[in-house]
């Protein structure tokens, strides 16, 4: 609490090729096939505020292997800021990096898919806000804009538009 941060491990690990978790359980009765295979799972996380900035931050890392296929690593990193710009408050900024690798089995090969998201919010008009955001992974860059108000206490709307651009 001191430093307005938090650390967190956890993990686990299967002692049996057959054992299933609950939600592998749940998965195999709903589709009716082998599903699951998990071996272990080991994750560390780190929240930090840095209230003065308004600024919140947040670093992930995970690695899970599998019994019958490759194993897989994720980290994802998070910045959040609030903040005005002189008359307009509040906005709010976010931007988050992440990137996700896999070993092939057979082959021994790496894929990675490494991927950038970024988002702006600020308020518009009495009651409405204007999210845009960009978002860049598997060789795609996506663009958005969402517009959202109210009429009333019952009555709501959004308009949205985007592009999604596939790289060569």
């Amino acid at each position: 609490e001191q430093y307005d941060s938090q650390v967190t491990f956890a993990g686990y690990r299967f002692s049996e090729k057959n054992y299933l978790s609950m939600s592998e359980y749940l998965d195999a009765r709903r589709y009716g096939g082998p599903v699951g295979g998990s071996k272990s799972l080991y994750t560390a996380t780190f929240n930090k505020h840095f209230r003065d900035a308004g600024l919140s931050a947040y670093l992930s890392y995970s690695d899970q292997s599998f019994w019958d296929r490759p194993s897989n690593q994720r980290w994802n990193l998070s910045l959040a800021r609030s903040f005005s710009m002189g008359s307009i408050k509040p906005m709010s900024a976010s931007l988050n990096l992440f990137r996700n690798q896999e070993r092939n089995q057979r082959t021994g090969t790496q894929s990675n898919n490494t991927g950038i998201f970024l988002s702006l919010t600020m308020p518009l008009g009495r009651s409405g806000s204007l999210t845009t955001s960009a978002n860049s992974s598997h060789n795609k860059n996506t663009y958005s804009a969402r517009f959202s108000d109210q009429l009333d206490e019952r009555s709501h709307y959004q308009l949205t538009a985007g592009n999604t651009s596939v790289a060569g």
